[in-house]
């Protein structure tokens, strides 16, 4: 099987007859260009946790970032429908 990024494979269909009933040459089709995947970018820690106060400030950095993320996403749930709400009326 070819790999997917290999740009050789293109596919190649064969033409219909044409109107005297004989086949036309092959022609390329080519594939449309690939939209690159977003990547995620993150920073690991410079350094481990060298005490159990390091641990829980980083644990908490993360809690803290995630209830953000999800309160912000709660509110856009609970805005969204009364904004629909009052385009209809």
């Amino acid at each position: 099987m070819p790999d997917q990024n290999d740009r050789s494979a293109d596919v190649t269909d064969t033409a219909a007859p044409d109107a005297a009933g004989t086949d036309t040459a092959l022609r390329e089709i080519p594939l449309p260009e690939r939209i690159p995947e977003p990547v995620l970018d993150f920073h690991p820690p410079h350094h481990a946790a060298n005490s159990w106060r390091d641990f829980f400030v980083h644990i908490a950095t993360i809690v803290i970032g995630l209830l953000i993320a999800v309160g912000l996403e709660q509110t856009v749930e609970w805005v969204h429908p009364r904004h629909q709400r009052h385009q209809l009326q």
